[in-house]
């Protein structure tokens, strides 16, 4: 995670994984195995290994496909009805908003804008200097929906207003979806990525 971005309140340690769920979700491989990517990204660049940098983020790309499938299906199976609180029309806009291009601004009229939906967008896999973890980019959310994806992976739920009446509000609940699907996964998501860097290493050394 990054310096400045806060952890779930109900962190713990998954299996020798770091969990956290924020307005950005970050889990790591372990503290050890991320040490040791580093390293190896490190030695990588001071060779000029290029094509074995290339080969790493592929095969690591290919072990954390099915995991971050898993997550996206899990988000989207939640039973979350909508309370018309204008959620839908607050994420279409902010989506055409954002749209650089004349085909980025027609798609994201046409795409649906549920919460659910948007929330597996937003989460992607992420390979950095630092180590790979799985990510729900709250950039990807309106300014006031930030938050969301945290709510919505706890039963606790969240309050909002009804299209913005502040007198007017409704509740609305979540379900576990992010760190109980990787916790599910991540000792065979964790031996793929060590098992690849393993490989690498003896390709470097060979």
């Amino acid at each position: 995670m990054g310096r400045n971005q806060p952890a779930h309140p109900d962190q713990d340690r998954i299996d020798g994984v770091d969990e956290h769920l924020m307005a950005r979700v970050g889990v790591s491989v372990s503290n050890s195995g991320a040490d040791e990517f580093r390293a190896l990204a490190k030695k990588l660049r001071q060779a000029g290994r290029k094509d074995l940098r290339t080969k790493l983020r592929q095969e690591i790309r290919r072990a954390g496909q099915p995991v971050l499938n898993d997550v996206k299906s899990a988000v989207q199976s939640l039973n979350v009805k909508g309370t018309g609180g204008g959620g839908v029309s607050a994420r279409r806009r902010f989506n055409i908003e954002r749209a650089t291009t004349a085909r980025a601004k027609s798609a994201a009229e046409r795409r649906g804008a549920g919460l659910r939906a948007a929330v597996a967008r937003a989460t992607k896999l992420e390979q950095t200097a630092r180590g790979v973890r799985f990510v729900t980019r709250s950039n990807q959310m309106p300014p006031d929906q930030k938050n969301l994806p945290r709510h919505l992976d706890s039963e606790k739920g969240w309050r909002h207003p009804v299209f913005g009446d502040r007198d007017t509000w409704v509740h609305q609940k979540g379900g576990p979806w992010f760190g109980k699907t990787i916790k599910r996964k991540a000792p065979a998501f964790r031996k793929a990525v060590l098992d690849a860097m393993e490989q690498i290493k003896n390709e470097i050394e060979s």
